[in-house]
């Protein structure tokens, strides 16, 4: 083999290497974009001027978002919830269970939820299921 022949065959085991990379960072890129685009960065931050303890019903306008007395706060995986049989279903034996976000998030997207919520800051510290 010349030395012409050698080079083509370089330049293109190069080329093709080149566009498999950029291939590959191109799926990388969109699947972070995609992801990113999915995530709750679109959630409205918690109001921190909401502060107190408030009874009555549930809603959720968007997931993770919770409302009480027309006051908006969020819940974390740190907030105490406690529920008797709608926000959660205790333990046969149990009168109440502690319950997750995503709990309280299928509970209120399906059922009428009363609870009692302690709210600093804009995040429930605790929730009682009424």
């Amino acid at each position: 083999m010349n030395e012409e022949g050698s080079f083509t065959m370089c330049a293109n085991h190069l080329r093709g290497s080149l566009v498999r990379t950029f291939a590959t960072v191109g799926l990388l890129v969109t699947g972070a974009l995609l992801a990113t685009g999915c995530q709750s960065s679109d959630a409205t931050p918690p109001d921190k001027s909401v502060n107190g303890t408030f009874t009555g019903e549930l809603s959720s306008p968007t997931p993770g978002t919770y409302t009480v007395k027309n006051k908006t706060f969020h819940v974390t995986d740190d907030t105490k919830m406690t529920g008797y049989g709608i926000m959660c279903v205790p333990a046969e034996g149990k009168t109440s269970r502690a319950c997750t976000p995503g709990q309280l998030q299928a509970a209120v997207d399906d059922d009428l939820v009363i609870a009692q919520v302690t709210i600093v800051d804009g995040v429930a510290t605790r929730m009682i299921e009424k």
